[in-house]
């Protein structure tokens, strides 16, 4: 019996105050290393390449496939058929790898752009699905019973976009609330998205003494919202205890990816909540 285990990887728990800054990592079966954890590609640049390394102790073996996923309110990814599928427009070469301890391997992605379409996104997620042997059903002893071995097999996925025309996002933060409990403190907020394409961006949250100064709290970078999905939810905990930070705000920052512009909003903390 095979079980998957599926990771987005831009969707990876993020409490630390350090992010991967572009490269996935999947533990298990070696240790895979991608770079970019995310490709784009237009109608003048029709192709990219993905870079995989092995930094493991053991040779893997993965076969690489394109799938459909949705996004859902609180950012979950599910296996789902999708309008806008970039699989029809993409081609993968190879499709199949093999990494040796420390090996490195190019993934070149060609594509060709939707004929007579209106201007926006197609996306799809490379898929990289673990090659082991098939243990299947194993005998035991004459006369007892059959042993099934289970295999967990870790499947990682990238997110591919395809643009056509013009195409542009933009991002608002609403909602915002936090939360002191005996369980730790947290922070919870509505990440909107508006536009033909994706948002992905970084998010950095503080905490800003009534005195002065700045407490860094969290942050995340690849932060997204798919098209078409409006918003996410996104809920944090924190590493710190709000309750002995004092008087102050706590102020979530969101950045797009390549604009110095910030969506930025403050929640007031301590005497003055």
């Amino acid at each position: 019996m095979k079980t998957r285990k599926f990771l987005a990887f831009r969707f990876l728990p993020l409490l630390a105050l350090a992010s991967s800054g572009g490269i996935a990592r999947c533990q298990g079966l070696g240790e895979l290393m991608i770079s970019p954890t995310h490709l784009s590609i237009d109608d003048k640049n029709h192709a990219g390449t993905i870079v995989v390394v092995n930094s493991g102790q053991k040779t893997v073996r993965y076969r690489l496939d394109l799938v459909d996923m949705q996004m859902s309110s609180d950012g979950q990814l599910q296996r789902l058929q999708t309008s806008n599928s970039a699989a029809p427009y993409i081609r993968l070469s190879p499709r199949e790898i093999t990494l040796a301890p420390g090996g490195s391997q190019k993934v070149r992605i060609l594509s060709t752009t939707p004929g007579d379409s209106p201007a926006g996104e197609y996306r799809s997620h490379l898929e990289f699905i673990p090659i082991r042997r098939n243990t299947g059903m194993t005998p035991s002893q004459p006369g007892s019973a059959l042993k099934i071995n289970l295999d967990v097999s870790i499947v990682v996925t990238i997110p591919l976009f395809l643009h056509t025309g013009r195409v542009y996002s933009a991002a608002s933060l609403s909602d915002a609330s936090f939360k002191v409990s005996a369980a730790g403190s947290s922070v919870r907020f509505k990440l909107g998205r508006e536009g033909n394409e994706s948002l992905r961006g970084d998010l950095n949250i503080s905490f800003k003494p009534a005195k002065g100064g700045s407490v860094a709290l969290a942050q995340m970078k690849g932060l997204a919202v798919y098209y078409p999905n409006s918003s996410r939810t996104v809920q944090l905990a924190l590493p710190k205890d709000l309750s002995a930070l004092g008087e102050g705000e706590i102020e979530i920052k969101f950045a797009k990816e390549g604009d110095r512009r910030a969506e930025a909003l403050r929640l007031a903390v301590g005497s003055r909540h």
